[in-house]
């Protein structure tokens, strides 16, 4: 857990130090332009440019290793572009305070952290201001159910790191994160990098269905973009933009339709997977 603290205080103190507010709305979008980035060794992404237009649902979509992970981290602002770059309705990332910025950013990422808290704080620390105001982010992303098995509900200390708590399965863990995710009500930037990868078929649809309605409340009140990483093209064809990513690069961008169209790489992906179901 120190390892975690330190990990987490060199990362802040390696942000951007600028000063200014994020929008209270996205009018505009997010813009990448010529967006390179190295973790020390070959480059991990090369010359992006990529529009991210306010109150859209965007699906990345590539094999391992294509950098889809790398351009949320970037997103996010967890690391800072090498050479290019990120501006929010026109104003540098580089610019805003990247508390604040975080503040307004939502994730849920398929290696997620385990907190030893009890579970209604495993929940509640998505939004700390919020912490206490579970019930709706615990319904929607499914820790509800969690907490109905749990020998204390809500009250009940989770995992073995402090030697007294119940462990759950990695399903169970994953519908806590979901959930944590679910407490910002009002972000400008909504993250799922394969969030539902310990969930069956129809934990899975509902958890997406579910983000879709948030998707469009998020869209309404903020004008806020929600970003999908996912390998299941059914979830991915409901985005407004799916953006093909392959070596770093974006090779192909565009509706579902569009894309199919082309006949390129995402359509040899689409239809390699539809075969699968046949």
């Amino acid at each position: 857990m120190v390892g975690h603290y330190l990990w987490l205080r060199d990362l802040y103190g390696a942000s951007s130090s600028g000063t200014l507010s994020p929008p209270d709305r996205l009018r505009d979008g997010i813009t990448l332009s010529g967006v390179d980035f190295s973790y020390g060794g070959p480059p991990v992404l090369h010359g992006i440019d990529l529009r991210l237009p306010a109150g859209a649902t965007v699906a990345l979509v590539g094999d391992h290793g294509s950098g889809k992970t790398t351009l949320v981290k970037l997103l996010c602002g967890f690391h800072q572009p090498a050479g290019g770059t990120i501006t929010v309705d026109g104003t540098p990332l580089t610019e805003m305070d990247p508390a604040a910025w975080r503040e307004r950013v939502t994730s849920a990422f398929q290696d997620f952290s385990r907190f030893p808290f009890l579970a209604r704080e495993a929940v509640g620390v998505g939004d700390l201001p919020r912490m206490h105001e579970i019930a709706e982010a615990a319904e929607k992303g499914g820790a509800a159910q969690v907490f109905d098995r749990l020998p204390e509900g809500a009250e009940t200390r989770l995992g073995k790191a402090l030697g007294d708590g119940v462990e759950l399965s990695g399903g169970q863990w994953q519908k806590i994160a979901l959930s944590r995710a679910f407490m910002r009500s009002m972000p400008l930037l909504a993250v799922l990098d394969e969030p539902t990868a310990a969930l069956d078929a129809a934990s899975e649809y509902e958890v997406y269905q579910r983000y879709a309605e948030a998707a469009q409340e998020w869209q309404h009140a903020t004008g806020g973009i929600t970003l999908l990483v996912s390998h299941r093209f059914a979830t991915i064809r409901m985005a407004d933009l799916i953006v093909v990513l392959d070596g770093g690069r974006i090779i192909e961008c565009g509706t579902h339709a569009e894309l199919i169209d082309l006949a390129g790489r995402y359509a040899h992906l689409y239809n390699l997977q539809a075969a699968a179901y046949e």
